[in-house]
């Protein structure tokens, strides 16, 4: 079996403090982090020049996704401040494979007491226009919340959702996100539906924090309820377990399943977030012009193409609106009077991106429009009206009128006269065309026409053709999905596979003589199958546990009994002093391939 691990991720060193003003009576945390850079060092502190540092712990956050590991280490160091004044903490340097790395110079004001310290902090936030975790979640290792930019906005506004989750552990696997419960809004994802990622010190923890805006538009008014968000994974912690002795090269199986050779083990989690109440109110009354109103900030730009036309001929109104706003809900613009021209349902198509936390762009609505008289000499004003929810008011935009030139209508083609030619020669008339259907006075002769054929199944398997290729295509993306999503699901589907890449190594094993490694894989090839159908941890799995999972799962009591039997000899076989022959060797592999094969029958796992 290959084993595909890389280290991901350039050195990132960089250090951050918890408040940059603080009181003589107050603590002070720095935080030095370093990411990416195995086997480094402590880096040594500058001089501190009117602090004293008192305390220091160590964390170190591991995490692993797709078989790419990434370790990160943090040093909280705690400052005591010893004199009032404006302090620089110099930056801080690391030597890692002969390379120097230096933090930034931090500035830290300390300050006579907490009164004048605390006058500076907007009270209930933590960074600019971020509102802080609750105080519970806080002092946690993860958790999750919800926040909006406004709590309270009119019909159709747009409210910014931020979801976050932080965390300060190592992850096992990518957590799946499950958007929470928005009834009566629209939503629409912000930079483009993709997280981003920070990091940031809570109540003295670093935390990485992982970021998912979007954009919510109400549609119906009253107090709206979002939330809450739910977020599962699953963590690597200590397994406080002894660690197994190596085994050979199929003992690399388990670092997935029990990282580190048994020191760390995956534990799932699932968490939940607060939820957030939106009051949204109805547009006003006074001013409200008549109509379906847009809500946002806009521009109008309109013009008509072609501006000289015959009567009769179409033209075509173009009405372009650009700005902030839900687009896909705004009207079109109305023409003030079309009187004289016969006018079509406008089209329309829109074109949007979000970006600083807004959603902006441009709809374009053409509409034809037919002049039906040559006195016509402009198109009328266009209208469009919008509520401007920052000014609190309704506002009016105007295009036009726009000028057209129209020309009398177009000549006509001289009317056509169809005649029997006897009458046209009579009566000295032009005859243009033939066109006379005779009429018969007698059936004539009767023949027996063919009988309709049925369609063929070859002319039904062609038009089912399409909606099994739809079908297919439909299924294949739903097993895509699932095997991204559903770990359980992505093994049962592997372990077939897996259990052939593991039998592999064991074939090499036997060429090789190796009896300890053949055994041993035998023992772990057929053990990974049975975890990977179960969806359980192969770390730990003793044979009565074997036996007891299969047991539940109605395995037959003779394939038990010789399974456990397989297993004992195996045992025996690795640590007997005497070297196993040839022909046990093999004996031993069909009789590991053919437990696999009833396990597989068996149609229990």
């Amino acid at each position: 079996m290959g084993l595909s691990l890389s280290i991901a991720g350039a050195v990132e060193f960089s250090a951050s403090v918890d408040n940059n003003v603080i009181s003589l009576d107050d603590r002070l945390i720095l935080s030095v982090r370093i990411a990416d850079a195995m086997g480094a060092a402590e880096p040594a502190l500058p001089e501190m020049e009117g602090f004293r540092v008192t305390n220091k712990s160590h964390s170190t956050q591991i995490q692993m996704v797709n078989g790419h590991l990434s370790m990160s280490g943090q040093y909280d160091y705690t400052l005591v401040p010893l004199k009032v004044g404006t302090m620089t903490i110099a930056p801080i340097a690391l030597t890692h494979q002969n390379r120097t790395y230096k933090t930034e110079p931090i500035t830290v004001e300390v300050r006579e007491d907490r009164a004048a310290v605390s006058a500076t902090r907007p009270k209930g936030r933590t960074r600019e226009g971020e509102p802080p975790p609750s105080a519970a979640a806080s002092g946690k290792k993860m958790f999750i919340e919800l926040a909006v930019d406004r709590s309270e906005v009119y019909l159709h506004e747009r409210v910014t959702l931020t979801f976050r989750f932080y965390f300060s552990g190592g992850l096992a696997e990518q957590p799946v996100y499950e958007a929470p419960p928005a009834p009566g809004f629209v939503e629409k994802a912000l930079g483009d539906g993709k997280s981003v990622n920070y990091t940031r010190v809570v109540g003295g923890r670093h935390y990485q924090v992982s970021e998912l805006k979007t954009a919510l538009y109400p549609y119906q008014t009253g107090e709206l309820n979002v939330g809450p968000a739910r977020l599962k994974g699953a963590l690597l912690v200590e397994s406080g377990r002894r660690q197994a002795p190596y085994r050979g090269v199929f003992d690399m199986d388990d670092f997935f399943n029990d990282p580190f050779f048994g020191q760390f083990e995956t534990r799932p989690f699932e968490l939940a977030s607060n939820q957030v109440k939106i009051t949204v109110r109805p547009l006003p009354e006074e001013g409200a012009p008549q109509g379906e109103v847009a809500v946002g900030r806009y521009a109008l730009r309109v013009e008509a193409k072609p501006q000289e036309v015959h009567v009769g001929d179409p033209v075509t109104l173009t009405m372009v609106v650009s700005g902030e706003g839900d687009l896909e809900r705004v009207p079109p613009p109305r023409v003030s009077d079309l009187g004289g021209f016969k006018s079509y349902e406008a089209t329309s198509s829109t074109e949007a991106s979000s970006a600083a936390g807004t959603v902006r762009g441009v709809k374009k609505f053409e509409q034809a429009i037919v002049p039906l008289n040559d006195r016509i000499r402009e198109i009328p004003q266009i209208v469009f009206n919008y509520f401007d929810p920052k000014e609190r008011k309704y506002l009016t935009l105007r295009g036009g009128p726009i000028p057209i030139k129209v020309l009398p209508p177009r000549e006509e083609a001289a009317e056509k006269i169809i005649s029997a030619p006897g009458a046209a020669e009579k009566r000295g008339i032009k005859l243009l065309e033939r066109n006379i259907v005779f009429i018969k006075t007698a059936p004539g002769t009767l023949v027996r026409g063919k009988g309709a054929r049925a369609p063929s199944a070859a002319f039904w398997i062609i038009q089912c053709l399409p909606l099994i290729l739809i079908l297919c295509a439909i299924l294949h993306a739903r097993h895509r999905e699932r095997l991204s999503s559903d770990s359980g699901y992505a093994r049962l589907y592997s372990a077939g596979r897996m259990t052939k890449a593991r039998l592999k190594f064991v074939e090499r094993a036997l060429r090789d003589g190796n009896a300890e490694e053949l055994y041993g894989g035998l023992v772990k090839a057929i053990n990974m199958y049975i975890a990977d159908r179960l969806n359980i941890p192969a770390g730990g799995l003793t044979p009565e546990i074997i036996q007891e999972k299969l047991t539940l799962r109605g395995v037959a009591p003779d394939l038990l009994e010789r399974m456990d039997t397989f297993s004992r000899t195996c045992d025996l076989a690795r640590f007997a002093s005497a070297k196993a022959t040839g022909a046990e060797m093999e004996n031993a592999y069909r009789e590991a391939t053919a437990i696999l094969e009833a396990l597989r029958k068996s149609k229990l796992l």
